[in-house]
C-alpha cells in the first residue's frame, strides 16, 4: 500500500500499545496522561508490515525495568509499539513467536496478535486475573507457542527474535541476560542485568536485512553452557579441512553469480567481516562461512527461480551445529543442483 501523505486523521509517530491487564482489560494506551482501555481484541498488521523489536530499559509507574517491544505497521501507515515487561508470560511468548519466523515470513508476513487472558482453572498462579498469553499468527496461521516446559535460553531466543525482526545479526553483548526474562515473581535484582560481550556482533546495513537467518523450527530448550574440550590433532585437521572445503564452495557461488550477471552485496559482505574481525572470508570460521555461502546461495536461486525446494532445504541448513562433512556435502549437492538448472542470463 502507497504511504499517505498530507492531512492525516492521527499523529505522526509510533503509539505504544501496553499488553497487560492491570486496567481493566487486556492491552491500553496512554491519552493525555491518563490510560485508555483498547477494545480490540486483536490486532494484524498490513503484510510486511514488521517494522521491527526492541528490548530496553524504561521506568513505569516509578518502577524501572528491561521491557519488551514489538513493532508493526497497520494498513493506515501507522506504527504500534506494543510493549510489556521482559519478565511476563506476554514477552516470553512474543519472543518464541517472532523467533519461529522464517525470513520470507518476517519480511513479507502479514502479523497478527490476540492478547489471551489466562484460564483460572489451567494455571496454579496466585493471581491468575494478572496473567495475559501473547498467541501470534502469519497469515493467518498460528506460530509456535512456549508452553512453559524446560529451561530456554532466553537470552539466546531473544537474540534469534531480534536477529528476525531487525534484519541483522543482533549483538549478543546488547541483550539482557536469560533470568530477566524468567518469571517476575522469580527475578534476583543482585543478578547482572546485561550479558557480557562475546559472540558475533552485527549492524543494520543500507542493503537492509543481512540475509543470515535461523531456521524455522520449533525452539529446544537449552541446556547450561559447558566449557568446550579441547580438540585433538586430528579434530583440529578435520576442522581445517572443512574451512578449505566451504571456501572452494565461496568460489562456486561467486561463479555461479557471475555466470548468471548478478552481483554479490560487497558492502554487506565486508561489514559481515568486519564485524567478525577478520581479514577474509577465508578467515571466517567454518559455522559463519556455512552461513554466508548459504544465504548467498539462497538469495541468487530466489532471484533466478522463486519458489524452488533448494530455498526451504538450504533454509533448514542455515545454523546447523557441529558443523561436519556430512552436513557440507549435503548443503553442496543441493546448491549445485539448484544453480545447473538456472538459466543464465
Amino acid at each position: 500500500m502507497t504511504k499517505q501523505t498530507g492531512f492525516l486523521t492521527f499523529r505522526l509517530g509510533v503509539q505504544t500499545i501496553y499488553c497487560n491487564r492491570t486496567k481493566g482489560g487486556l492491552w491500553f494506551t496512554v491519552s493525555n496522561g491518563e490510560p485508555v482501555k483498547v477494545d480490540a481484541v486483536s490486532f494484524q498488521s498490513k503484510p510486511g508490515g514488521l517494522r521491527g523489536l526492541n528490548i530496553f530499559e524504561a521506568n513505569r509507574g516509578g518502577k524501572d525495568g528491561w521491557k519488551v517491544g514489538l513493532l508493526l505497521e497497520d494498513e493506515q501507515s501507522q506504527v504500534y509499539k506494543f510493549e510489556t515487561g521482559s519478565g511476563t508470560s506476554f514477552a516470553r511468548g512474543m519472543l518464541w513467536a517472532i523467533a519461529s519466523l522464517s525470513p520470507e515470513q518476517a519480511q513479507n508476513g502479514q502479523i497478527g496478535i490476540n492478547p489471551t487472558p489466562a484460564d483460572p482453572t489451567k494455571t496454579k498462579s496466585s493471581n491468575p486475573g494478572s496473567i495475559l498469553y501473547c498467541n501470534m499468527l502469519c497469515d493467518g496461521v498460528e506460530l509456535p507457542i512456549f508452553m512453559g516446559e524446560g529451561r530456554p535460553d532466553w537470552q539466546q531466543i531473544a537474540q534469534i527474535a531480534l536477529t528476525k525482526a531487525n534484519g541483522y545479526d543482533y549483538p549478543l553483548a546488547e541483550i539482557p541476560a536469560s533470568w530477566v526474562f524468567s518469571d517476575d515473581e522469580g527475578k534476583n535484582s543482585s543478578q547482572p542485568s546485561v550479558a557480557t560481550k562475546s559472540g558475533f556482533s552485527g549492524q543494520p546495513t543500507s542493503g537492509g536485512r543481512s540475509g543470515v537467518t535461523y531456521p524455522n523450527a520449533p525452539l529446544k530448550a537449552q541446556e547450561p553452557a559447558k566449557e568446550p574440550a579441547k580438540e585433538s590433532p586430528d579434530e583440529l585437521l578435520a576442522i581445517k579441512f572443512l574451512s578449505g572445503l566451504y571456501s572452494e564452495f565461496m568460489q562456486a557461488i561467486e561463479a555461479a553469480y557471475t555466470s548468471n550477471a548478478i552481483a554479490i552485496d560487497s558492502g554487506r559482505l565486508t561489514k559481515f567481516l568486519e564485524h567478525a574481525k577478520v581479514g577474509s572470508f577465508d578467515d571466517l570460521s567454518s559455522t559463519r562461512k556455512n552461513q554466508v555461502t548459504i544465504s548467498l546461495a539462497i538469495e541468487l536461486i530466489k532471484v533466478k527461480a522463486p519458489g524452488h525446494e533448494a530455498i526451504a532445504l538450504l533454509e533448514k541448513m542455515l545454523n546447523v551445529s557441529p558443523l561436519n562433512i556430512e552436513h557440507f556435502d549435503a548443503v553442496n549437492a543441493i546448491a549445485s543442483k539448484a544453480f545447473s538448472e538456472l538459466i543464465p542470463f
